[in-house]
């Protein structure tokens, strides 16, 4: 089962993003608030959809319709990656 981890007022290391999503990390663009960290090799490494994280993303047009996101996620504040 994948998830979501939710971040609102610590800016987290590469190291502690790397981890939780257990790889390189990917940013994708939400908005102008908020953003996802994703695994960049999530689907060549075969991790299960993120539902959640997928939904995000479509409802905000960061990806595709017939897109999707897989393994775990991190959602943050987009000011988060500037400080």
């Amino acid at each position: 089962m994948t998830k979501i981890k939710v971040i609102r007022n610590h800016k987290p290391t590469l190291a502690e993003m790397q981890e939780w999503v257990g790889g390189p990390i990917e940013i994708v663009w939400l908005n102008d608030t908020a953003v996802l960290i994703i695994d960049e090799e999530g689907k060549i490494k075969n991790k299960p959809v993120n539902a959640k994280a997928t939904i995000h993303a479509t409802r905000n047009k960061a990806i595709f319709n017939n897109d999707w996101i897989a393994g775990d996620a991190i959602l943050m504040k987009r000011s988060l990656l500037d400080q």
